[in-house]
């Protein structure tokens, strides 16, 4: 192998510069991600210790709430009674199943909001065999059952308004008029939107619906458990405003119920870059992500739309310790902080902090940029400076080769050794020149 592809596979280990600068960088986020841990972990212990003792703000009566109950998300107006489910579209609210009491073909989903103390609820029901109800055959039915096991009956004859009858022990049969319910049928069933005011159920809701078609009277359910209305769960105004206050620039903070429903939010994630268009797309970013890539993390949970925590984390809270967690959203890296509320050694809830690594990727994206513009400045530098060094070191040498075989060539021509060139350098190579010489002109006298 030639000198100079010698000294050029050696110059490939400056390339060892800029990986001991990404190690540096890589080092530098992992300290900034542990320190943004520790300050979630210290925010949401203050508000856990805050909410404990402020038993207005935070009662415990959520104590009322079950896994099986229904959550109303706060909605940013008051949606059209149609039918149609054009604004539950844009809203974050996502759609709950409807649970099968008794066998049936039909399936259900629902989706509830809260505005101005009103209750309003989007069920999309798919029944392959709709059955309207006439005064010789009961057809489909949806009944909202409130406390005491008291029943209100949607019997629609026909697409479009819907009166409600309560059904109850005491009372019998009573038509309601405060409540008002859209009844529309779709290609593959229903869709019924309504709207109720929260005083006609005290608290408690419970959904069934009654499929006639199915031939064995089907029913679906949602807020029922061991066949009992469960308390409804929607955010407290005064606690979102009161987390508001705490929640700085890119943090998040929520407040769960034992259930893990969500009572109380406030803040927003700093999510620039997160979604796929924002992804950056150049080369030097892509290197970066290879090199600093991490072990895979689960994905970012949606309690904001599902209104509900369900991570390990959080349920282990529950029980009364303290959690972190890492999850991924987008190219980023969300951390989680949530801390038991105790009140006389009993766990009420959980506080959840988060924030994402936002602030920290914008830091060690702009080190990197510098480093890496650095670093392959230098390698380039030191390749070239080897390259070059490499070529005059080959032509020396070369020369010096070249002159051993002239001074050879005609030994009757002359003396040898004053044929050969002599250098005046000071390195090796002149001492090999000068070595040669002597040589020379020893083998010219011996001849």
């Amino acid at each position: 192998m030639k000198l100079r592809h010698q000294l050029l596979i050696i110059s490939l280990f400056a390339l060892s510069i800029p990986w001991a600068g990404f190690q540096y960088v890589q080092e530098m986020q992992r300290v900034m991600l542990e320190g943004n841990e520790r300050e979630l972990v210290a925010s949401a212990h203050a508000l856990a210790l805050m909410l404990a003792d402020e038993n207005e703000l935070f009662s415990g009566a959520d104590e009322l709430s079950s896994g099986s109950s229904i959550y109303f998300h706060d909605l940013p107006s008051s949606p059209t009674l149609d039918g149609y489910a054009d604004e539950w579209r844009d809203w974050p609210v996502a759609p709950g199943s409807m649970n099968r009491a008794i066998e049936t073909s039909s399936t259900g989903s629902y989706q509830a909001g809260r505005y101005q103390g009103n209750l309003f609820l989007l069920l999309n029901i798919s029944d392959p065999s709709p059955v309207w109800n006439t005064p010789s055959r009961a057809g489909d039915q949806l009944q909202i059952i409130t406390s005491g096991g008291d029943v209100l009956n949607l019997s629609p004859v026909s697409p479009g308004v819907v009166r409600g009858q309560w059904q109850s022990d005491e009372l019998g049969l009573a038509g309601e008029y405060r409540l008002q319910a859209y009844w529309r049928d779709t290609s593959d069933g229903y869709q019924i939107e309504l709207k109720i005011l929260p005083g006609m159920l005290d608290s408690v809701l419970g959904l069934r619906y009654m499929d006639r078609g199915s031939g064995n009277d089907g029913q679906l359910i949602a807020g029922i458990e061991r066949g009992e209305a469960s308390h409804y769960i929607f955010a407290s105004k005064e606690l979102n405003q009161r987390l508001e206050i705490f929640a700085t620039e890119g943090l998040r903070l929520g407040v769960s119920d034992r259930s893990g429903w969500v009572v109380g939010r406030g803040g927003e994630l700093q999510l620039v870059g997160a979604t796929e268009q924002d992804q950056r797309s150049s080369l030097l970013a892509r290197i970066y992500s290879v090199i600093l890539s991490e072990e895979r993390i689960s994905t970012q949970d949606d309690w904001s739309r599902s209104g509900q925590f369900q991570t390990l984390d959080v349920l282990s809270s529950l029980t009364g310790q303290t959690r972190t967690a890492v999850f991924s959203f987008g190219n980023l890296r969300v951390h989680r902080a949530a801390v038991p509320i105790v009140r006389g050694g009993e766990v009420l809830g959980v506080v959840i902090a988060e924030k994402s690594s936002a602030s920290v990727v914008e830091a060690t994206d702009t080190a990197f940029g510098r480093l890496a513009f650095w670093a392959i400045l230098a390698t380039l530098l030191v390749a070239m400076g080897l390259l070059l060094y490499a070529s005059v070191l080959s032509i020396r040498i070369r020369r010096l080769s070249a002159a051993a075989q002239s001074a050879m060539q005609d030994p009757a021509s002359g003396s040898l050794s004053d044929r050969f060139p002599n250098s005046s350098s000071s390195d090796e190579i002149g001492d090999l020149n000068r070595a040669y010489k002597q040589l020379l002109g020893r083998l010219d006298e011996y001849t």
